[in-house]
């Protein structure tokens, strides 16, 4: 006859009631948190409101998840940037699309976009700095391994 490998419910109580709580890590739960926010809700659409998910990436860039499809290995997001910020150059493992809604982007010296501009960067294609004067937000849609934090 094959051993139960369950344990009897009051040592198992017993143990649980002994062990003391573990908080992981913030990383852990922001991640698990952020998810869980862009997440497809059963049966209805999702919606995201405008105050909702703005996360800190460093004292001038601002971003919110919008929506992270694993099916096309990509994610939807907003990034806000105040005036001066710059993202460093950089090359993408697939597309990036992105979409100025807001105030002004620079790549380069060379190109500036407004609202209503749009730019798509290529699998292994590089651009330089990316960065604004006035400020700015831009919608973009990118591979989830580009996307600016840990997903």
């Amino acid at each position: 006859m094959k051993k139960s490998t369950v344990l009897d419910q009051a040592i198992l109580a017993s143990l649980l009631d002994a062990a003391a709580p573990v908080q992981p890590p913030a990383s852990l739960k922001n991640k698990v948190m952020l998810r869980a926010g862009i997440s497809m809700p059963a049966n209805k659409p999702l919606t995201i409101s405008d105050k909702q998910g703005w996360l800190t990436l460093t004292p001038l860039l601002d971003i919110k998840l919008l929506f992270v499809d694993e099916g096309a290995d990509s994610v939807s997001y907003l990034l806000k940037a105040k005036p001066g910020a710059a993202v460093a150059a950089h090359e993408h493992s697939g597309y990036e699309e992105c979409l100025v809604l807001e105030g002004d982007v620079w790549i380069g010296d060379d190109v500036q976009l407004g609202p209503g501009d749009f730019h798509c960067a290529g699998p292994n294609q590089s651009h330089p700095v990316l960065s604004t004067r006035g400020g700015t937000l831009v919608y973009l849609r990118a591979p989830i391994k580009d996307c600016p934090i840990p997903l």
